[in-house]
């Protein structure tokens, strides 16, 4: 997902995750991730001191792929910087579009933390939090710029509709699961899309 100190760590780190999607964190265990990622357990404590050091290197390589992909949103819908209400939308835009690939229901490591949190150290929840908090600031400085140029149609709280996006996008995982829907992120994004378009209509 991320750039990887060394190929094996990579892989490691790779093949963990893609179990940790499919059987959840507790159900995943260090023989499982050697066997798939076809290393020795030698080299899997090189790389790791142990399931709780892999843990922590998951959710942190996860938010680091976060923060990248905030980057690259906010980059492609600069030149919208002075239409905020379109900036909005087409950062919303951006993510359906991501989501729009998937030929499989996507996995997302921050709700396994959440729903297993007594199997996690404290430091790695730290990360979760920050990564949450992360996605309400970027998306506060697109709403900050659009509720300046265009009041709502309806009152709002603005601190539960930066949360909602949180919602909305983690909810969609989970749905995508259960249901085994890879286009639930998608359908939910449009929703929400057009909700912040008719919220703001001119």
């Amino acid at each position: 997902m991320g750039k990887y100190k060394t190929p094996t760590r990579g892989r490691i780190l790779d093949e963990s995750r893609e179990l940790i999607f499919k059987n959840g964190f507790g159900g995943t265990t260090v023989d499982q991730i050697i066997e798939r990622a076809g290393i020795t357990k030698g080299a899997f404590f090189y790389h790791f001191k142990s399931k709780a050091d892999l843990a922590l290197a998951l959710v942190e390589d996860f938010a680091l792929f976060d923060r990248e992909r905030h980057a690259q949103a906010l980059s492609a819908t600069e030149h919208l910087v002075d239409q905020p209400k379109q900036r909005l939308l087409a950062f919303i835009q951006f993510y359906i579009q991501v989501f729009e690939e998937l030929q499989e229901p996507p996995g997302c490591l921050f709700a396994s933390v959440s729903n297993q949190q007594n199997l996690f150290e404290e430091e790695v929840k730290q990360v979760v939090t920050k990564a949450f908090t992360e996605w309400e600031r970027v998306f506060a400085e697109l709403l900050d710029a659009v509720l300046a140029q265009h009041p709502p149609k309806k009152a709002i709280d603005r601190a539960s509709l930066l949360s909602h996006f949180n919602v909305v996008l983690e909810g969609a995982f989970i749905l995508s699961k259960a249901m085994n829907d890879p286009k639930a992120p998608t359908l939910h994004l449009r929703q929400l899309k057009d909700y912040l378009d008719l919220l703001f209509e001119d």
